[in-house]
């Protein structure tokens, strides 16, 4: 892939968790240091069971990309 979707639900912990090692694995397996990344967090309308603080929540996107014009 060229980018990536990490999807982690605001009422379970552990796919909050689970976000940095699904990055790691990814940068691994393109054996790269960085690739353009989304972070999203869903089941936004169960605020009342939230697992995941929205304080502890902070995005950060990099996206690297190169532009090459023909001649």
């Amino acid at each position: 892939g060229e980018g990536f979707l990490i999807v982690y639900s605001i009422t379970m912990r552990d796919t909050f968790t689970d976000v940095n090692r699904f990055h790691d694995h990814i940068l691994s397996v393109k054996g790269v240091e960085d690739v353009p990344l989304i972070v999203v967090g869903s089941k936004c309308d169960l605020e009342n069971d939230r697992e995941v603080p929205a304080s502890e929540v902070c995005f950060i996107i990099i996206i690297s990309f190169e532009i090459t014009v023909g001649r």
